[in-house]
């Protein structure tokens, strides 16, 4: 009788320890269940924010199209903005924070050009010259770049140093362009970029600061523009 008694009071023990442990088990997970849930929360918010913003781009009816441009094209000194997006309701280049899709091209005059563009971790730069026919406006390379950056690629917040790059010498670097008339603005577009006037810096101001960066002497910028005019 006695045995019986104890065991009684041992399962009870037993169950009342299991349920507590059950009830503390359950409490635990809701907790974390509510922690993930509201953090899923969030991150679909952000991420939904994102994706309208994008969307709203994409799927509004749009006010204005991309004409082919039939007036005289005229680049010399000006400057465009480089991006990757165009939004047809104000005729307006625009990039969502790609990592390589935002520069400038400085057109010095009627032959030569200079690139900034920036491509994490990198801003590059570029020289060439260019020749416009009729709608198509052509890019030509020099196959030497300087680059600016970390010194050693991954390393964001190292040193950064400027380099002296250069393409094969037998490759030739050219990009076609394209003007295009948006609501009386010219857009120049190429395989996968937009390209509008800015209202903001001019030639001249871009120029007084290239002339003091490092990369211009690096580049022989003065060297080169010289030697294209003493040729022709």
């Amino acid at each position: 009788m006695l045995n019986r008694v104890i065991f009684q009071m041992r399962m009870s023990s037993i169950k009342s320890t299991s349920l507590l442990l059950l009830v503390s088990i359950c409490v635990s997970c809701q907790k974390n269940k509510t922690t993930n849930t509201e953090v899923f929360r969030q991150d679909s918010i952000e991420t939904f924010q994102d994706y309208s913003e994008k969307e709203t781009h994409e799927f509004q009816e749009n006010l204005f199209e991309m004409k082919p441009y039939e007036g005289k094209i005229e680049l010399a000194e000006k400057v465009f903005y480089i991006k990757s997006e165009i939004d047809l309701q104000t005729c307006t280049t625009f990039d969502y924070g790609c990592d390589c899709c935002n520069g400038k091209l400085v057109f010095i005059d009627e032959y030569i050009f200079i690139e900034e563009f920036y491509c994490i971790p990198y801003n590059n730069f570029y020289i060439g010259y260019y020749n416009i026919f009729d709608n198509n406006i052509k890019l030509y390379y020099e196959t030497k770049y300087v680059s600016h950056g970390p010194e050693e690629g991954t390393d964001y917040d190292g040193d950064h140093v400027y380099t002296l790059n250069e393409y094969n010498k037998n490759e030739s670097v050219t990009i076609d362009l394209y003007a295009f008339d948006c609501d009386g603005n010219l857009i120049i577009q190429s395989k996968d970029s937009y390209y509008s006037e800015s209202e903001t810096i001019t030639t001249a101001e871009l120029l007084e600061q290239y002339s003091i960066n490092e990369f211009w002497d690096i580049l022989n910028v003065t060297e080169i523009i010289e030697n294209f005019y003493n040729k022709k």
